[in-house]
């Protein structure tokens, strides 16, 4: 293929790279490749950490589900791309499809009586990213909508929330693996995104725990409980505003509105005797700190 030099500035020559390339190997804005001179020949390299197919192998014979489920999400945000999984206790290896399921990419391409093999069967490209992300939150604050909407008709039926919190560790997850394997431009930014990533994922098993908690107990709430459930509400939407278009004011706001909250559950966790309505004040109060450090991580990027 051929493409055409193009004069930027006095003493500046530059060249377009091919958009099937860009789009295989997920090259974004800022990052950086290698650029090597052979004879006549100028060489275009991707790192060669992020070149080469990572592969790894990992042996559950001795492990817990939930140790080995949280083992094969590790590699898969780490980056591994081919991942043996073995096992002398063939039952072991048929729980896989559970965790390989939540992980956008991930096959099961063959399989025999004592070892499976995964593979990431997609390209990620870096403009996926912002997608991705983009989705988990929406689904986030949807969560939360939906949750005050029913516990202000005292419904007890917050079951759909647990399939909404799949889909953001699904896309959440993604995000990680992006992260690791060929980041987001700025490396300071990326390194407190990773960590608000996990914060928002660790948010959304808190909403479907409180969810399932009122749902099985059926939980009835005094009025400030709820009010002040919709004041997180509130604050998590703002976080999303906040988060695509930085302002200094509203993150004051933010931090005023959240003392407000913090404040109204000490008080109601002091005086109260009602034992299922404290353990869902203390779900609320996580969550609410959760948004807080959310906020403050933000201030870091965007200051």
């Amino acid at each position: 293929m051929r493409r055409k030099v193009v004069q930027q500035g006095p003493a500046t020559l530059m060249v377009s790279l091919p958009s099937k390339w860009v789009k295989q190997f997920g090259i974004i804005k800022g990052q950086e490749l290698d650029l090597d001179q052979e004879d006549g020949k100028l060489i275009i390299n991707l790192d060669q950490d992020k070149k080469l197919a990572q592969k790894s192998s990992l042996n559950i014979t001795n492990l817990r589900t939930k140790t080995f489920n949280y083992s094969i999400l590790a590699l898969y945000v780490k980056g591994v791309d081919e991942l043996e999984i073995r096992s002398e206790d063939p039952k072991k290896l048929s729980k896989l499809d559970y965790i390989v399921s939540q992980l956008i990419g991930y096959e099961i391409v063959s399989q025999g009586k004592n070892s499976v093999m995964i593979k990431d069967v997609s390209i990620i490209a870096g403009d996926e990213f912002n997608t991705m992300f983009r989705r988990a939150m929406l689904i986030i604050n949807q969560m939360s909508q939906e949750a005050y909407d029913e516990i202000k008709k005292k419904s007890y039926d917050l079951s759909r929330i647990e399939k909404m919190d799949l889909s953001v560790n699904r896309f959440m997850f993604f995000c990680l693996r992006i992260l690791n394997k060929i980041g987001v431009g700025d490396e300071r930014k990326a390194k407190v995104l990773f960590h608000n990533i996990l914060v928002l994922e660790q948010l959304g098993d808190n909403l479907d725990g409180l969810c399932n908690y009122i749902t099985k107990h059926k939980v009835v709430f005094d009025k400030k409980i709820i009010d002040l459930f919709g004041m997180i509400n509130e604050l998590l939407h703002l976080y999303q505003k906040i988060f695509y278009k930085f302002d200094l004011q509203m993150s004051s706001d933010m931090e005023n509105k959240y003392r407000e909250i913090d404040e109204g559950f000490e008080k109601f966790i002091d005086k109260t005797s009602d034992a299922k309505q404290l353990r869902c004040v203390m779900a609320m109060h996580t969550i609410v700190n959760q948004i807080a450090d959310l906020l403050r991580n933000q201030r870091i990027v965007e200051l």
